[in-house]
C-alpha cells in the first residue's frame, strides 16, 4: 500500500479545502503545491483585507482550474454515480441560489458563478453604501436583488435540464403506465 505522501490526493478534497480555507492556501498545501500554499499564507496574513479578498479569489480560480498536484500527478476524482432527477428539482427550488442543484449535477463552473453572483448580490449594498453611490442610482436598485434573478435561474434549470454535466441522464422515478 502506497504511503500517504505518494497516494494520489482527492480533487473533491481540493476543491472543498480551496472554497471554505483557500485564502490561507490550505488547499495547496494538501496538494503538495508547497510554493504556491506558502505565498497565499503570507499574502493573506500580511495583507490585511485586501490580501485576503485576493487569496479567496486566488483560490476560487485555483479550485476550478488545478488538476495535477504539486509532483505533476493528476488529482483523483472517483466514478461519479448517476443523478436522480427529483434530488435536483427540490435543490434547486430550495437552494438554488447557493448553485447546490448545480453541483450536485456536476456542473461545478455553474455552481461557482451561481453561488459568487448570489454572495456578491447579499453584499454590495452595504459596499454601494460604503462607496457613496447614489442610492436612487440603477445600481443601489438591481444589484442587490441578484440573488433574487440566481433563484429564478435555478427554477428555469430545473425545469429544463434532464441530464447531468456528462450527458447522462437523471434517474427518474419510476412510472406506472396505465393507458388501456
Amino acid at each position: 500500500m502506497a504511503d500517504a505522501a505518494t497516494r494520489p490526493k482527492s480533487r473533491a478534497v481540493y476543491v472543498a479545502l480551496a472554497l471554505t480555507l483557500g485564502l490561507m492556501g490550505l488547499h495547496n498545501f494538501y496538494a503538495r503545491r508547497w510554493w504556491q500554499g506558502a505565498a497565499q499564507l503570507i499574502v493573506c496574513i500580511f495583507g490585511s483585507l485586501v490580501g485576503a479578498l485576493l487569496t479567496t479569489l486566488w483560490a476560487m480560480v485555483e479550485a476550478a482550474a488545478v488538476t495535477h498536484d504539486g509532483d505533476g500527478v493528476l488529482l483523483y476524482v472517483r466514478p461519479l454515480a448517476p443523478r436522480k432527477r427529483r434530488i435536483y428539482v427540490l435543490l434547486a427550488l430550495f437552494l438554488g441560489m447557493t448553485g447546490a442543484h448545480s453541483f450536485y449535477a456536476y456542473y461545478w463552473e455553474r455552481g461557482i458563478l451561481q453561488a459568487s453572483l448570489t454572495l456578491f448580490g447579499l453584499g454590495c449594498e452595504p459596499l454601494l453604501t460604503l462607496l457613496m453611490v447614489d442610492p436612487q442610482s440603477t445600481a443601489f436598485f438591481l444589484l442587490p436583488k441578484l440573488p433574487w434573478v440566481v433563484l429564478l435561474w435555478a427554477w428555469a434549470e430545473a425545469a429544463l435540464v434532464r441530464s447531468d454535466a456528462r450527458g447522462q441522464d437523471f434517474l427518474s422515478p419510476p412510472y406506472v403506465d396505465i393507458t388501456l
